[in-house]
């Protein structure tokens, strides 16, 4: 119990605890106050706190918190005061734990609100996903601030919440660490108007050897993103084995699809306290994939696990990684370090490794280093290899430092299979070269050879397809590929894709400024310098014909050609038969056209409506001829009555009036051909009606 004196106000202010058979119930901050100039009470209550525990091993616990947040607009500057209301919820039975918390919250103009929940129980499945646990949450007005650092994953309050971050025993401790990572979950969570996120997420054990958590989060609003974040923690042998384990690896991954971007990468990492053999052996490293679909980088991959080869120019836009390191200090005195690098970009494919040991004890000294390095590059094939050992030893005297050692390294290189060999021993050194004299340069390929390594089939190497606009297809026999597209002309859009780079594209046109247009270059030619190297063509000349035929005539010049640039690999696609270890893409390349409408498509002319069927009303006509029998329209006030729109009773209603109109409406919209309108009202046309239509049944 306490008094508080603010703002001219005088409150009384109680922690109450309710206990009964075994149910606790805890009202924080209940308070009751009133101002000092008149006698005015108000009430307020801080948080409610429930903790109970029954039969069965069944308890529950939960709090709920009303909170005064201050937050400082990104945009004005200002800050801005308001209430939010947070909860947790916790059930465990002997069979699962149900973990559940949200936040609620009125800004100015709008609500904000998320919920989050984990669900802990075995639901089985194979041995290698054996399903321990589901999650899952959304946020409305939220903005979900998520990691971009991989060693962030481990603390993400929605990632530690099913990997362990919230301990295990009893319930009401287990809801106070709720209530913390909650609290947490502010920085990670907060407000933003037209900002929304999904998450799903899955816990699950492989082999009962690996315990992992993948959580799917959707952001919506400024920008589209997906995101997966993952954990997987190795130990072995298993801690149900009651054996002390040998190896413990943590392992996280974020993987990230940006469609505005147009970019898919993946980044990992292995977590700090990782170890294998014992606690002292350290594991560290990176992996990562990137791909690019648009943009300056398009076409471009990386898929890297630990570095790169040491030579090897890292372009700006390629992931910064570690190398995959093993670091173990056995003792004092001896100690041994091995890292390892693989990569596979659109040049090359490179790998190596190196492996140290050390011993150092007072004046005496001795190592053992092993180094290799490898790199092959795609067609032609071509290798390089560097490998080199050594072992050597030092002893410190009063005279100086007396060493020795003995080293050897080899350089291959192929085809033809050639290499020298170094050897070194103290003072003496020397080489042999061995295999074809020289390095040998591999015969260039064929166009078959080149065509059957690395283009698709002749029918995908330049395709069409529809962008935009595609109504529905058609099943034909006669037509490319079987079926016929129908288009809308509003929203036309086809894609023309090649794989092999365009030189020049032409088509039966007349105007010289069309085919400027068309190849989008002023020259009416690509000025970028392109070949195959490894069939020693310097120069690449491809020519894209391009025709459009309607009613048996062309028709090109109505349509507007937009090119479509790519990078391409210049391993591939470069003039240079050499295999260079830092080539970059080919920029800009010109790889096909986006296809539009010159201009936009004019709209139909209505068709003519006799004035003779709008002189009379052919339903209830009178026997005898059609000129005796037909009675004149005559115009007047629908007599149809007020009906309210959505209701059963009134859409009967409404069929009964409408029904007998339908010949006449026909009639009225016959054309010059005398082919009428479908205008049959059917049921699920008149319940369409958002209002009465003002027509009359004679």
């Amino acid at each position: 119990m306490g008094l508080q004196y603010q703002n001219s106000a005088l409150w009384v202010l109680l922690d109450v605890v309710f206990s009964n058979s075994g149910l606790t119930l805890s009202l924080d901050g209940l308070g009751v106050g009133s101002p000092l100039s008149e006698f005015k009470p108000e009430f307020k209550l801080d948080g409610i706190g429930l903790d109970y525990k029954g039969s069965g091993g069944l308890e529950i616990g939960g709090a709920f918190l009303h909170e005064k947040v201050t937050k400082t607009d990104p945009v004005t500057k200002k800050d801005q005061t308001f209430d939010q209301y947070s909860g947790v919820a916790l059930i465990k039975t002997e069979a699962l734990k149900l973990s559940a918390m949200g936040s609620y919250a009125e800004m100015d103009g709008y609500t904000s609100m998320f919920v989050y929940a984990f669900l802990d129980k075995p639901l089985g499945g194979p041995a290698f996903f054996f399903v321990n646990g589901l999650a899952a949450g959304f946020g409305y007005n939220r903005a979900l601030k998520s990691p971009t650092k991989v060693e962030e994953i481990e603390s993400f309050p929605l990632v530690s919440i099913a990997m362990g971050g919230n301990p295990v025993g009893d319930v009401k401790d287990e809801t106070s660490a709720l209530l913390d990572i909650l609290s947490s979950l502010g920085s990670y969570i907060p407000p933003a108007p037209n900002r929304y996120f999904l998450a799903l997420g899955i816990k699950f054990n492989s082999f009962k050897l690996i315990d992992s958590f993948a959580l799917l989060v959707a952001t919506f609003g400024d920008e589209f993103r997906i995101k997966l974040l993952g954990l997987s923690k190795i130990v072995a042998p298993p801690a149900v084995s009651g054996k002390s384990p040998i190896a413990e690896v943590t392992i996280g991954l974020i993987a990230e699809f940006i469609p505005d971007d147009e970019l898919l990468k993946i980044d990992g990492k292995i977590m700090p306290g990782s170890y294998v053999l014992s606690h002292d052996c350290q594991l560290t490293g990176d992996f990562a994939f990137y791909s690019w679909f648009s943009g300056p980088h398009s076409g471009d991959f990386v898929l890297s696990v630990g570095g790169y080869h040491p030579s090897f120019h890292v372009p700006a836009h390629y992931p910064s990684i570690e190398r995959l390191a093993l670091n173990w200090q056995i003792d004092s005195d001896l100690s041994v370090k091995g890292t390892t690098y693989f990569a596979l970009t659109s040049c090359a494919v490179m790998a190596g490794g190196h492996l140290e040991a050390r011993l150092d004890k007072g004046r005496l000294q001795a190592w053992f280093d092993l180094k290799a390095d490898f790199l092959v590059c795609w067609q032609p094939f071509h290798y390089d290899i560097g490998l080199s050992i050594e072992i050597g030893a030092s002893y410190r005297t009063f005279l100086g430092t007396v060493s020795a050692s003995l080293g050897a390294g080899v350089h291959i290189w192929g085809p033809e299979f050639a290499g020298t060999a170094h050897v070194h021993f103290i003072f003496v050194s020397f080489n042999v070269s061995f295999g074809a004299t020289g390095i040998q340069k591999p015969p260039p390929l064929t166009w078959l050879e080149f065509k059957t390594s690395f283009l698709p089939p002749d029918k995908d190497i330049c395709t069409i397809a529809v962008k935009d606009g595609l109504s529905r297809t058609k099943k034909e026999a006669d037509a490319p590929g079987g079926e016929r597209w129908l288009i809308n002309p509003k929203h036309f859009a086809l894609s023309i894709d090649s794989v092999i780079p365009v030189k020049k594209a032409t088509g039966k046109i007349q105007k010289d400024e069309t085919l400027k247009k068309l190849n989008g270059f002023p020259s009416g030619k690509s000025d970028k310098l392109l070949g195959i190297g490894s069939m020693e063509l310097s120069e690449l000349e491809s020519t894209l014909t391009i025709s459009a035929i309607w009613d048996g005539e062309d028709c090109l010049d109505k349509f507007r050609f937009a090119p479509v640039l790519k990078s391409v690999p210049a391993a591939l696609w470069g003039p240079k038969r050499e295999a260079d270890l830092n080539g970059k893409p080919i920029r800009d390349v010109l790889c096909g056209f986006e296809v539009r409408p010159a201009g936009h498509p004019k709209p139909g002319d209505t068709n003519d409506i006799k004035c003779s069927v709008l002189r009379y009303n052919i339903d209830n006509r009178e026997p005898g001829p059609p000129e005796q029998s037909l009675l004149e329209l005559t115009w007047r006030k629908p007599a149809v009555p007020e009906i309210v729109s959505g209701k059963p009773a009134h859409k009967e209603e409404l069929r009964k009036i409408l029904k007998p109109a339908q010949r006449s409406l026909q009639a009225m919209c016959r054309g010059k051909d005398d082919d009428p309108f479908d205008l049959t009202l059917d049921k699920r046309l008149i319940d369409e009606f958002l209002e009465q239509p003002q027509l009359t049944s004679n």
